[in-house]
């Protein structure tokens, strides 16, 4: 498991590593820098090095560097930001050490000096090292470090750097937002220590942070997660590793007949659109699902049979004289009800559509919801639900209780708080939140990830999986704890990867609940399995060749039993 820290956590663990486990925080000062230095030397075997420095720790971290790196017989310097500044005293130390061992402090410009100025300066080195701020920067950068910052990126705009490696962040990034705090340094590696910090992964923190390289050199990392919360002052950040998987992935049982494997009905695709039920019903049925059951368009039928034969199907048709304005027949939806009454685990939404049918499909089957199952509301569900989120009761389109806010709190109640999941990208959220009473603009949402699908989690009682370049995952029962996932590649950014995903989270939800898994922590598992398929398709495939389908072709032959 590994964790991802905000700036304060990050302090308080080196804090903590220092002053309750003793580790002195020089010999952590020592221990980065020499992990830093490696880095260096393994990414450019050869070439001057130039450490551009702050006066705090971080720019300790990178004098220190620098000294190591000479003591190799690299032909390192360090340039002082702002020579007058407030020093700490690590970094005083550091400078000292390294005066004496001969390191060269090149002369630094004057305060009037330029971006431009500061760029011809730079760029007659090979390698930049960036250790201006560390990830206590909480204003945005001014004066002389605004200008080296720029220098650093004028130059290595101009191709004049074989590589600009950071120091723990890059300087002007926020590491708990990924913002870019006025101005901030365009890394092609960066070198952290201990734990990766949040802002490093999203925004314009994980553009600027380039390739990001974790190393360890002793910062106390709690045993449990319930111990990692007592350390944090907000959530715990985290993501499951390839251990992890190993061990939290449904097991086959020898034994085991296809009701072991739990029953899953999708409800799902329109009279125009196929795509998206074929795909998440493909993709549920290829992790392992036992029995899968596809309430779909009568239009639907034939070619879900050609495809895929081994789900049964329930089907409905057009409208003819009949007088409900969903235009569903009356012995159709008594079938709907005994099907969802029928599953362990029910997926609603994609390519359902969001007519006045659709809607009658979606309150019939949510009103035959019952204790113990399991509920994925994906795509159109969701837009279904907002939509009605901003109608009021009374309205003469909503009967009393039909609100989104009503029918979250009645399913809720029904299946109890937890077993529903949410899997809503950037846009869905913004009209769910909306309806729900809280206004966030698609920015705002991206910017803040964690705090969105907290709120949506909190607001409905289901968990939330907040899709984006870095899904994250929010737990309504456990505020502590947040799962960001840093598995996939932009050539998912295409059509039907979320369907995928949705029929990979009912499909592993209808098997772990056997073992007692938490919808929560198999959302996890769901959104980082379906990461890892989209990195393999690529490495097959390529970015821009690869196609959501191709995330199911990963997931087939014995694939997912390699994750074990």
């Amino acid at each position: 498991m590994r964790y991802y820290l905000t700036g304060k956590q990050a302090r308080d663990i080196d804090r903590y590593t220092s002053e309750t486990i003793g580790t002195p925080g020089i010999v952590l000062m020592e221990r980065a820098a020499l992990e830093l230095a490696n880095v260096i030397s393994q990414a450019v075997e050869k070439g001057t090095i130039l450490c551009v420095v702050g006066t705090g720790n971080n720019g300790g971290d990178a004098v220190a560097a620098a000294r190591i790196l000479k003591s190799r017989g690299r032909n390192a310097y360090v340039y002082e930001v702002n020579p007058l500044g407030k020093k700490t005293d690590s970094f005083l130390l550091q400078e000292r050490i390294a005066k004496n061992l001969g390191v060269e402090f090149v002369e630094t410009l004057p305060e009037s000096a330029s971006g431009d100025d500061l760029a011809s300066l730079f760029e007659k080195y090979d390698v930049i090292v960036d250790g201006i701020f560390g990830v206590g920067l909480s204003r945005d950068i001014g004066g002389m470090c605004k200008n080296a910052v720029e220098g650093i990126n004028i130059a290595s705009e101009k191709g004049a750097f074989r590589s600009v490696v950071a120091c723990d962040i890059p300087s002007g990034i926020d590491a708990d937002t990924g913002r870019v705090m006025g101005c901030a340094v365009k890394c092609d590696i960066t070198v952290t220590f201990g734990y990766t910090k949040i802002g490093m992964l999203i925004n314009d923190g994980r553009y600027c942070s380039g390739k990001i390289i974790c190393k360890e050199i002793g910062l106390y990392t709690p045993a449990t997660m319930e111990e990692a919360r007592g350390l944090f002052d907000v959530a715990a950040a985290f993501e499951f590793d390839a251990h992890d998987l190993k061990y939290r992935l449904p097991t086959n049982v020898p034994d085991a007949n296809k009701g072991t494997n739990g029953k899953v009905l999708i409800l799902a695709g329109s009279r125009e659109v196929f795509g998206a039920m074929y795909l998440c019903t493909s993709a549920c049925c290829s992790v392992g699902a036992g029995l899968v059951k596809v309430v779909t368009h009568d239009r639907n039928r034939d070619l879900l049979m050609d495809k895929l034969p081994e789900v049964m199907t329930l089907t409905y048709g057009d409208a003819t004289g009949c007088e409900d304005a969903t235009g569903l027949r009356a012995d159709f939806l008594r079938k709907l009800s005994e099907s969802v009454a029928w599953a362990d685990t029910v997926l609603i939404g994609p390519g359902l559509g969001t007519n006045e049918e659709a809607r009658g499909l979606l309150t019939c089957a949510l009103g035959a919801l019952k204790e113990g199952q399991r509920l994925v509301l994906d795509a159109d569900a969701l837009n279904i639900l907002s939509d009605n989120s901003s109608r009021t009761e009374g309205d003469d389109r909503t009967a009393p209780g039909e609100t989104a806010s009503g029918m979250f709190k009645d399913i809720t109640s029904r299946l109890g708080a937890g077993n529903i999941v949410l899997t809503p990208h950037i846009g869905e959220a913004v009209r769910l939140m909306k309806g729900l009473g809280r206004e966030m603009t698609a920015a705002q949402i991206k910017m803040q990830p964690i705090e969105a699908a907290q709120w949506i989690s909190n607001a409905t009682g289901a968990v939330c999986v907040l899709k984006d370049a870095r899904t994250v995952v929010a737990d309504p029962a456990d505020d502590g704890v947040i799962y960001i996932n840093t598995t996939g590649n932009c050539g998912m950014s295409k059509g039907g990867s979320g369907d995928v995903l949705a029929g990979i989270m009912a499909g592993l939800l209808v098997r772990a609940r056997r073992s007692g898994v938490t919808a929560f922590e198999t959302a996890c598992i769901a959104v980082n399995l379906h990461g890892r398929a989209g990195d393999r398709a690529k490495e097959r495939l390529g970015e821009t060749g690869m196609m959501a389908g191709n995330l199911i072709d990963e997931l087939k032959y014995g694939r997912i039993d390699e994750q074990r």
